[in-house]
C-alpha cells in the first residue's frame, strides 16, 4: 500500500510539473519568423540558381507573428520583411540567420529599443544583408 501511495504521489507531482511547464510556455511571449531560401523561378516555372540567390545572398526573412511584443516606436508588423544583418557568405547557414534575427529581436525588447522592418530594395537592384546593392 505504501509503495502504491508513493507511486501515486510521484505521478501527481509529475503531472503538476508538466502543467506548470505548459503554463509557463503558454505565457512566454513568442515571436515567429519565416526564413525563405527557395530559389527564384523563371516565368516558365523552372528554377534559377545563381549569384543573386541563396546561398550567395541571405535568405528572405518575414516576421510571421509577434509584432505586438516590440517596444513603442517600432515600425514592424506581422508579415513585414526583416533584414538578416550579417556579413553574409555562402558558408553561413539558415541557423546562423535565424539566430541572428532572434538575438536582434530579443535585444530590442529587453532594451526597449524600436525594431524596424527591412527597407525595400532600391529601384533596379536587390538589397542584401546590410543594405549593399546589387545592380
Amino acid at each position: 500500500e505504501g509503495a502504491a501511495a508513493a507511486e501515486g504521489a510521484e505521478e501527481e507531482e509529475e503531472e503538476q510539473d508538466e502543467t506548470a511547464a505548459a503554463e509557463a510556455l503558454a505565457s512566454t511571449p513568442r515571436i515567429t519568423v519565416t526564413l525563405d531560401a527557395s530559389l527564384p523561378r523563371t516565368s516558365a516555372g523552372s528554377l534559377t540558381a545563381g549569384p543573386d540567390s541563396y546561398p550567395f545572398l541571405p535568405p528572405k526573412c518575414l516576421l510571421t507573428s509577434g509584432a505586438v511584443y516590440f517596444p513603442e516606436g517600432s515600425d514592424i508588423a506581422d508579415g513585414d520583411p526583416l533584414d538578416v544583418d550579417l556579413d553574409w557568405t555562402p558558408s553561413l547557414h539558415l541557423n546562423d540567420a535565424a539566430t541572428h534575427v532572434a538575438l536582434r529581436a530579443r535585444e530590442s525588447i529587453r532594451r526597449n529599443e524600436p525594431f524596424h522592418k527591412a527597407k525595400p530594395p532600391p529601384e533596379g537592384g536587390v538589397t542584401i544583408g546590410g543594405g549593399d546593392r546589387i545592380a
